[in-house]
């Protein structure tokens, strides 16, 4: 698809209307993550667990809060004829709701990533730590793509929370999975970073389902000839 200059500002105003409504709650969201990672970071068992915990709490909750706001609230409060009012079409519009999903969430993701990356390589903990975590996070990533793509697509909420939940349900099992895998395990309390066939496997998986939803999505929306 070829945008042309008027849709691509069209799409730029209404992810950023998206990202005013939102930013509030993300500060708070933010500052909870940073306290997390400071746990993290601090050296002792218990501060890391409860920062790996609290962590991992506060990424999912961002996720679906961020859907909640900008897909899923906006169908509650019955915005959708003021939409139609506006110089926007369905395929601007839903583009707009599918950008600013993956980017408002990108923001605590990458702060993430990137924070742990500095906290494994320049402190006490193990190194081999990091690949466990990046596939850990990514899997996040998956879940809030995957839960951004159903919103769109589920006008039920019920349905929502239910996708949600699962998502959620399932983020314990595939840790303790990718924990079991030997050639993953093997490093876990080493210096070494290895990402070994098993491990770029789960990852190319993990980033083939992120293209699959989004691509679906945008895909699915960009042959609508209208709101409804």
């Amino acid at each position: 698809m070829v945008w042309s200059e008027s849709s691509l500002a069209m799409i730029k105003l209404l992810v950023v209307k998206d990202w005013q409504v939102y930013q509030k709650q993300l500060a708070g969201y933010l500052a909870g993550l940073v306290l997390a990672l400071g746990l993290i970071g601090s050296g002792s068992e218990w501060s890391f667990n409860l920062g790996a915990l609290l962590l991992l709490v506060l990424l999912v909750s961002t996720g679906f809060f961020a859907i909640g706001q900008i897909v899923l609230n906006e169908r509650k409060e019955r915005t959708l004829p003021f939409v139609m009012s506006l110089p926007v079409t369905p395929t601007e519009f839903y583009s707009a709701k599918l950008l600013a999903g993956v980017l408002v969430y990108l923001v605590p993701f990458l702060l993430v990533v990137l924070t742990t990356m500095f906290l494994v390589l320049y402190t006490a903990l193990p190194d081999g730590l990091l690949v466990y975590a990046v596939l850990i996070y990514v899997f996040m990533l998956t879940s809030h793509c995957v839960a951004l793509s159903a919103a769109m697509a589920i006008e039920s909420e019920g349905w929502n929370i239910v996708v949600q939940m699962a998502l959620m349900t399932a983020l314990s099992p595939f840790i303790i999975w990718i924990g079991s895998l030997q050639p993953i395990a093997a490093n876990l309390s080493t210096d070494h970073i290895v990402w070994s066939p098993t491990a770029l496997g789960v990852l190319t998986g993990e980033l083939l389902v992120v293209a699959v939803a989004l691509g679906w999505t945008q895909w699915h929306h960009a042959r609508k000839t209208s709101f409804l």
